[in-house]
């Protein structure tokens, strides 16, 4: 997956996976305390991965993906480190904010953002 921005506006950004994009959006830091979960999508959060996450690192958190849907900001993809910034009382978190998507559109962009990923392997951890 790769975000680059649109030309024509720099924080407008668009996501795409093996050249076919996902979604437009905008790159902003978000307020974590106004950032919901939809739990008819998401998975549960799991707390022994939150509480063995060690220290917040905004480097190794990356950018969460949020949908601007009503009632929102929901978060797409980046639950558990948005759990984790909460947990360590981050102000805000990076985030790629899509407007214009419904419930439906966010669970296909979750499912497809997750199928993209795999564990790490021991071979992988080792080599």
């Amino acid at each position: 997956m790769t975000m680059a921005p649109v030309a024509d506006k720099p924080r407008k950004m668009v996501m795409k996976l093996d050249g076919k994009v996902l979604a437009k959006g905008d790159m902003r830091a978000v307020p974590v305390g106004a950032i919901k979960r939809d739990p008819k999508y998401q998975r549960d959060i799991k707390n022994s991965f939150i509480n063995d996450a060690g220290r917040w690192d905004p480097n190794l958190a990356g950018t969460v993906v949020l949908s601007s849907r009503a009632g929102g900001p929901f978060v797409v993809d980046g639950s558990h480190r948005v759990e984790i910034a909460r947990l360590w009382g981050v102000s805000h978190v990076n985030s790629f904010v899509i407007d214009g998507l419904t419930q439906a559109d966010e669970a296909r962009l979750f499912v497809a953002l997750q199928r993209m990923r795999r564990a790490l392997s021991s071979f992988d951890l080792f080599v």
